[in-house]
């Protein structure tokens, strides 16, 4: 087995949408990791009680971006050395839902 690579600050990567996001509703910024290549782990803020140390919104999620930003930092470089948190890498993502249409 190879050695292990700890990263300490949050991956950026730009996604462009494939829709139209006018159909759909911001909810807020997920801070979440991924310890395998498929998908998503966990969010630090839900499920690891991350929204006690953190005001999240009513969705558990993160408002600000740049606030979401500096915790995402905070939570992937302490992951390294405190278990409250799971293991990175970190990404942070913009959660959106689509909106119901009010169709008769």
């Amino acid at each position: 087995m190879g050695p292990i690579l700890v990263l300490e600050i949050p991956i950026e990567i730009a996604i462009t949408a494939h829709e139209d996001l006018a159909d759909y509703e911001f909810l807020g910024y997920d801070p979440v990791s991924r310890s395998t290549d498929a998908e998503f782990d966990h969010s630090p803020l839900s499920c690891n009680y991350g929204y006690q140390k953190y005001k999240v919104n009513g969705h558990c999620l993160l408002d600000n971006f740049e606030e979401a930003w500096r915790i995402t930092t905070e939570i992937a470089r302490d992951a390294v050395s405190n278990k409250d948190w799971e293991p990175g890498p970190y990404f942070l993502c913009a959660v959106y839902r689509k909106r119901k249409s009010m169709s008769v």
